[in-house]
């Protein structure tokens, strides 16, 4: 019997279809449903996981005595582009679109449960900082420039991101040293300033990048799912005794070093290029209200399928701020939700 070339269209163009349907959910979880439940009570915080698939998922609950970052700034550089060049002639970075960047952290901390995000230029930026001053406050700046400009940062221990930090700001540096260079209306300075970011000279100027040794950090590294592992430009870690590590290390740096600043952190991502790690990671630390000043109260990890899974961890008494954040996914994240204590 012969079936007409008609039909055989039909089959072959219903079975495309069915193809790219089944491709597009699998990486946009439009056939799936997540959510997450959770509350501070009786010296311990509560969850409840729900998925309509199957999904790993962990819950990771830290305190501080200072609260985790309720605003996050990601910092455009509009400039970037017009002094690349002369930095990458003196420094080994990698040239990222800044607006591409922005949008993506942006994409991943909404996934996360991070709402109160913006991206922010050069002036608006300075002027959100210098209205957070003489208040009680608790926001993070991702910085994936060279540099900052003058209006926040100039090279002086009096320049206004020093002040922020201070007073409870987060700063996450990614893909250049840190401090190295502000830019000012003629172009990018040079001002090798890592000492007054972290207290002394301790970044990777060297050849080390790939990681592969992980740093355990109370168990947070795993229940993060954190991937990224490149050090150049990370802390050198015997340099920094009172920083917090995450991820990998190799040559005694860290891909990911939180250095305590006041009340704030100076939080250093290694690497000098991009990927997609890299954004992940940045956004799980966020979400997870990881700072200098964290202590990890309690992990638990497991598995929901097409269901709920509940469960709850002890928090310790007189813990200061508790923040939980619980994560559906493991290292590909598709849901993630913050609940803050008190």
């Amino acid at each position: 019997m012969k079936i007409k070339q008609d039909t055989i269209t039909v089959i072959s163009v219903a079975l495309i279809i069915v193809v790219l349907f089944g491709e597009y959910a699998a990486y946009n979880g439009g056939l799936q449903s997540y959510d997450v439940e959770a509350e501070f009570a009786d010296g311990g915080a509560s969850y409840t996981v729900r998925s309509s698939g199957a999904d790993v998922y962990s819950a990771v609950a830290v305190s501080s005595p200072f609260r985790a970052p309720t605003a996050v700034y990601v910092y455009n550089d509009e400039r970037y582009g017009e002094f690349f060049d002369d930095v990458h002639a003196e420094v080994d970075i990698k040239y990222v679109d800044q607006s591409f960047l922005a949008d993506q952290l942006l994409r991943s901390l909404g996934v996360r449960g991070v709402t109160s995000a913006d991206e922010y230029g050069a002036d608006e930026l300075r002027d959100k900082m210098a209205d957070d001053l003489g208040s009680e406050f608790s926001k993070a700046l991702v910085v994936t420039s060279y540099a900052l400009p003058q209006g926040i940062y100039s090279g002086s221990p009096d320049d206004l991101i020093f002040k922020w930090l201070s007073e409870g700001g987060t700063v996450y540096w990614a893909g250049s040293p840190v401090g190295m260079y502000y830019t000012d209306g003629d172009g990018a300075v040079r001002t090798d300033g890592q000492g007054l970011f972290l207290g002394t000279d301790c970044l990777n100027m060297g050849d080390a990048n790939l990681a592969y040794l992980k740093t355990d950090a109370g168990g947070l590294t795993d229940a993060l799912y954190l991937k990224w592992n490149r050090v150049k430009y990370g802390v050198e870690m015997s340099k920094a005794p009172d920083a917090l590590f995450l991820g990998y290390e190799e040559g005694g740096y860290a891909s990911m070093a939180f250095v305590p600043f006041g009340k704030g952190t100076v939080a250093v991502i290694g690497g000098n290029d991009y990927n997609w790690n890299r954004c992940d990671d940045v956004a799980q630390a966020i979400a997870a209200g990881i700072t200098a000043h964290s202590s990890v109260a309690g992990i638990a990890t497991g598995e929901v399928t097409r269901g709920s899974a509940s469960g709850e961890i002890a928090m310790p008494e007189g813990g200061g701020h508790a923040r939980l954040y619980v994560s559906i996914g493991g290292y590909y994240t598709v849901h993630g939700e913050v609940f803050d204590g008190l």
